[in-house]
């Protein structure tokens, strides 16, 4: 258990006056040098990174199980909001099936924006191009072969082009196999991370998205 000593009030106010000093107009801190983050487990403070729904604090302990987790699983998350997207400008589709779409949107979305502040915060680069097949652009020595479940661009063309119930069968066939790779994803974070926060979100994931199979296995019998 760590030992907590009390500051002397000599110590108290130097330490306000350095914190106003580093902080900007918008009331952030300047960044920090994260160039021996990521690689090893850092430990340490909080760090905060801005994201499109604000900021998201994250603590700086972290290994290149949280790295990995947050980037592929990001990516992951992404081509499901856009699998979700093409039911969703879709007519005529069994309506659970949309109602289980945007559940599915609504969940990753803001989990994106958060794994990808925590990447900002641990001076990691946030994955981009194409989500569809990896957004491999920043994910050197990895490939989608490595996130199981990931749909091909052939099959999100398929699914893009497919209607009525086929559409939705595709849909469901698919994103059982993309929540099973997620899954597993989130097990191994579980199992070898170290950041609290990630380690707290893949469970949140282990728990929802096992029971989104659950649900998607049952509309399938029923179409």
């Amino acid at each position: 258990m760590k030992k907590i000593f009390p500051l002397s009030a000599a110590a108290l106010a130097t330490a306000i006056v350095l914190a106003g000093c580093g902080a900007d107009e918008s009331g952030q801190m300047p960044s920090m040098d994260h160039s021996t983050m990521g690689t090893e487990q850092s430990t340490g403070a909080s760090n905060s990174a801005s994201t499109e729904g604000g900021s998201t604090d994250v603590s700086a302990e972290h290994n290149k199980a949280d790295v990995m987790f947050a980037k592929m699983m990001s990516v992951h998350h992404n081509q499901a909001v856009t699998m979700s997207n093409i039911i969703l400008d879709k007519e005529n589709i069994d309506p659970q099936v949309t109602k289980l779409a945007r559940q599915i949107k609504e969940a990753q979305g803001p989990e994106i924006q958060t794994m990808h502040s925590w990447l900002k915060a641990w001076g990691e680069p946030v994955p981009v191009g194409d989500h569809r097949m990896g957004g491999m652009d920043s994910m050197k020595g990895m490939s989608t072969g490595e996130m199981e479940g990931m749909m091909s661009g052939e099959q999100m063309q398929q699914l893009k082009t497919a209607d009525g119930e086929k559409t939705a069968t595709l849909f469901l066939s698919h994103m059982i196999e993309h929540h099973k790779g997620a899954v597993t994803m989130a097990q191994q974070e579980v199992k070898n991370g170290t950041s609290p926060e990630a380690i707290a979100l893949a469970k949140q994931m282990l728990k929802a998205q096992k029971a989104e199979i659950e649900t998607m296995n049952e509309l399938l019998g029923t179409l």
